[in-house]
């Protein structure tokens, strides 16, 4: 993970885990203990969010990261005993995780599991599946049962389009050449328990909320950008047919009858 990946995530992850740190309702435990993918993420972050509040120093958040665990073998005893400690956590925060850390990941749960401990484990921005291909086999497996067991509480993602090969200018009914219509930009968002839902930003529609409309809604997962492709084009579709129709009422109205 480069920098400027974990730079993307750096503020949000901050607000979360203060957040969570100064909570009076935290699980038992020993607070809350942030996890990066590796030594030098985690000896940025503590860079940047120095200095501490005096009352998330001691205890009640936990700058740490994952144990560069092997996929495909047995967990050592020293990555077993990290992961153990790890889990008297009130609550893990895993920042950013990708591939590399996915043998961790569920080596947190596996640990967990043994030790019978239940602890509340958030990812944010998490991409443990980068390649299926060098994935395949059982850890892809494993990784589609615990996959299964997640509940996305949180999901906000911005969907720009390619450039639009399909938008070329059009004759109107005059004969002049109309100015093409782009796609315009998306965002799906989840905010639990409502659903996910994909939301065109079309300031220019009057139906618009705060210059967003809303596209589509879907109880199981986030609309893949397939989806959001699809939806836009309809959108557009729609538009260019209002915007005739308008023309046209526009022309009978001009009309002498």
């Amino acid at each position: 993970m480069g920098a400027g990946e974990l730079g993307g995530v750096l503020q949000f992850a901050e607000q979360v885990a203060k957040t969570f740190a100064l909570s009076n309702k935290l699980p038992e435990g020993t607070g809350v203990r942030v996890l990066f993918t590796d030594f030098g993420a985690k000896s940025l972050v503590a860079t940047r969010w120095n200095p501490l509040p005096e009352n998330l120093t001691l205890g009640r958040r936990i700058l740490d990261h994952l144990p560069p665990v092997l996929p495909k073998r047995e967990l050592r005893m020293e990555e077993r005993t990290k992961l153990s400690e790890m889990c008297e956590s009130s609550v893990m925060l895993v920042v950013a995780p990708n591939q590399s850390e996915m043998a961790a990941v569920l080596g947190i749960f596996d640990v967990m599991k043994d030790l019978g401990k239940k602890v509340p484990v958030i990812l944010l921005n998490a991409k443990l599946v980068q390649d299926t291909v060098a994935l395949a086999g059982v850890m892809l497996n494993k990784f589609r049962a615990f996959e299964s067991t997640l509940l996305p509480v949180f999901h906000l993602e911005q969907f720009d389009p390619d450039d639009d090969k399909d938008v070329r200018p059009g004759p109107s009914s005059d004969g002049n050449l109309q100015d093409p219509i782009p796609l315009n930009s998306a965002v799906v968002v989840r905010v639990w328990p409502r659903p996910f839902s994909v939301w065109e930003d079309n300031p220019e529609d009057p139906e618009a909320i705060d210059g967003y409309f809303l596209l589509d809604v879907n109880d199981t997962r986030a609309q893949d950008p397939e989806d959001c492709l699809t939806f836009l084009k309809g959108s557009r579709e729609l538009m260019k047919r209002m915007r005739l129709k308008e023309r046209q009422d526009r022309e009978k109205g001009g009309k002498m009858i």
